[in-house]
């Protein structure tokens, strides 16, 4: 059985246990232990949602293997605290229940003696008995109480730190943007939605033009603040629009739901022109680059087209952009009677 499965067996069986308990307990007024079972099985609740929304994603376009291994020793240790978190509810619960079962038979036990006595000293010596039992099940009651509220604390504890983990395996730890498995997760849910409801798609990717020979001439440290600006001018056009990714390296993903390929290609251009006019001063030594451009290859998506073919029609045109002389976009409508739009720009 898979370690997934286990964990949602186990959480559906904490769950039962847990309304059970609520069930027996609804019988008494309502107390600080009613209310601390109830806000623990919602929190119970949210972390199984929350698990079952962090579910692995498909191993393709996988990270590094150092941020693979952290992503792992990360997720294991929730788990871990996890399985411990749920077996101590269960726990709990299972005591409470053996203490109730206990607290009925004495007050059945108690009852059948005072319907069987007619002697005074017999009823008084019942009664003192029956606010001894009542004394030590209020304890209990007390004491679970007290636990499950702690327990309630730990588990929204864990919840927001599987929620954490789940957001920092999609996002790009330098740019802040999303990473390859966010864009893969979040394109394949967006053309799922464009199939669906006939909406249009768009998807740009870019590619900084000759950052290669930044790095070589500044230096790594320069790039990656390179690469950060441009994250920077990405999330600022593509606010309210789409998301935007790291595709890895220099390369970047926009995507336009509901958007037009004119309007796409509108926003990209705008894009374009800004980072072209720029003249960066970057680096803890504010080093001169000059001008930096970019290429863009943009595409439409076709009807009942498939994720892979998506990324690779906007791809081939990054590539034709390139090799066209850079610092432009090439665009792919698949719908189009006549040559797809394409802007030309100054070679960089």
């Amino acid at each position: 059985m898979s370690p997934r499965v286990q964990m949602v067996l186990k959480i559906g069986g904490a769950l039962t246990i847990l309304a059970l308990g609520a069930l027996l307990m609804v019988q008494s007024p309502a107390g600080p232990l009613q209310r601390a079972c109830v806000a623990l099985m919602i929190g119970v609740g949210w972390l199984g949602m929350a698990l079952n929304g962090r579910a692995a994603p498909a191993p393709a376009d996988a990270p590094s293997a150092d941020a693979a291994a952290k992503d792992k020793a990360a997720r294991q240790e929730i788990n871990n605290n996890i399985d411990a978190a749920l077996d101590h509810v269960v726990a709990l619960i299972k005591n409470y229940l053996a203490a109730q079962r206990l607290y009925q038979t004495d007050l059945a036990g108690l009852n059948k003696g005072l319907s069987d006595s007619s002697a005074r000293i017999d009823v008084q010596d019942i009664i003192v008995r029956l606010i001894n039992s009542n004394m030590d099940m209020h304890a209990k009651v007390v004491e679970l109480s007290r636990d499950l509220e702690a327990s309630q604390q730990q588990i929204a504890s864990l919840r927001s730190n599987v929620e954490e983990v789940g957001k920092i395996a999609l996002i790009d730890e330098l740019t802040e943007l999303g990473n390859r498995r966010f864009f893969k997760q979040t394109l394949q849910d967006e053309i799922l939605r464009a199939h669906d409801t006939g909406a249009s798609l768009c998807l740009a990717i870019a590619d900084l033009d000759r950052f290669k020979a930044v790095n070589d001439r500044f230096g790594h440290v320069v790039g990656d603040h390179l690469l950060k600006l441009f994250a920077e001018l990405l999330k600022r056009h593509m606010r309210g629009r789409g998301p935007a990714a790291r595709y890895g390296g220099e390369e970047f993903t926009m995507l336009f739901p509901n958007a037009g390929i004119e309007e796409a290609h509108r926003i990209v251009e705008t894009m374009r022109r800004e980072l072209e006019s720029k003249r960066w001063v970057v680096g803890p030594k504010a080093e001169r680059l000059g001008a930096v451009t970019a290429s863009f290859g943009l595409a439409r998506l076709a009807s009942d087209e498939s994720y892979e073919s998506f990324v690779r029609r906007a791809d081939a045109k990054l590539y034709e952009a390139k090799s066209a002389g850079r610092n432009r976009i090439a665009v792919d409508d698949p719908d189009a009677d006549v040559r797809p739009l394409s802007t030309v720009a100054r070679a960089s």
